[in-house]
């Protein structure tokens, strides 16, 4: 199996590669069009966001579109505000930037896709733009290169990017509705979280949840996805009952 077709916690599978690490590889490339959702964006992720963007070596035109939702508020005003101001003192004229918010607020897609005229890519899953969701711990991603299939997800990512109001004028309001609605910070792990984790440290040995592999192939059909899916089911349910089985008799 290709490395580069497991995107998920390395910690748990030798063989994944995190999000971060993945989105880094691709920007080798050049690019027409790459899309980037999250249902978040934090402080340290927004960094990440801005390493990632700064090092695009882009000769020809690229379209960068950005959506970042805000559900439970979780979306971090002074990581917004970072990315704007990278954006404001951009020196590239071959990149065009749509940063936006989708207006329905419970906007909680975890998409990146990139698209040339000769290759595309999505990556769907789990992962946010936050120091977890790149690093992939406990997150688990999906790459598809069949382009009928990208340009589905594509079209889907297109209503919300139309239905949508720039960061640019709407971070003053946000900045205000934050203030009133921001979730409260959780200082400490409690006593059964670390009992949780030191548990499941145990179970490293098993490899990640199963993941779709490149979806490459010409002519798939839906039925044959969705057999693979509820193989893919099938399967991360007996992983989990073993893992279950082994904690109450470890």
């Amino acid at each position: 199996m290709n490395r580069e077709s497991i995107i998920g916690d390395e910690t748990l599978n030798i063989n994944a590669i995190n999000l971060y690490n993945k989105i880094d590889n691709l920007l080798d490339k050049e690019w027409n069009s790459i899309t980037l959702c999250s249902a978040y964006l934090t402080e340290p992720a927004a960094e990440s966001l801005i390493s990632f963007l700064a090092n695009i070596k882009q000769k020809t035109r690229l379209d960068i579109n950005v959506l970042i939702g805000v559900k439970n508020y979780f979306t971090s005003p002074n990581a917004i505000e970072r990315v704007l101001g990278f954006i404001e003192n951009l020196q590239n004229n071959h990149i065009k930037y749509s940063f936006v918010i989708p207006y329905d607020m419970d906007f909680h897609i975890k998409c990146y896709i990139f698209s040339s005229l000769e290759t595309t890519r999505a990556i769907i899953g789990s992962a946010n733009l936050t120091t977890t969701g790149l690093s992939s711990k406990g997150e688990l991603m999906v790459e598809i290169a069949e382009k009928s299939l990208v340009d589905k997800v594509i079209n889907h990512i297109n209503y919300y990017l139309m239905d949508s109001i720039s960061w640019g004028l709407y971070i003053k309001q946000y900045k205000k509705i934050y203030k009133e609605n921001k979730p409260p910070v959780l200082k400490q792990v409690s006593p059964v979280k670390k009992m949780h984790v030191r548990k499941a440290r145990k179970f490293n040995e098993i490899s990640a949840s199963p993941t779709i592999e490149i979806l490459s192939r010409t002519n798939i059909s839906e039925q044959e996805i969705e057999k693979i899916l509820a193989s893919l089911r099938r399967i991360s349910l007996i992983q989990t009952l073993q893992r279950v089985i082994g904690l109450y008799f470890h």
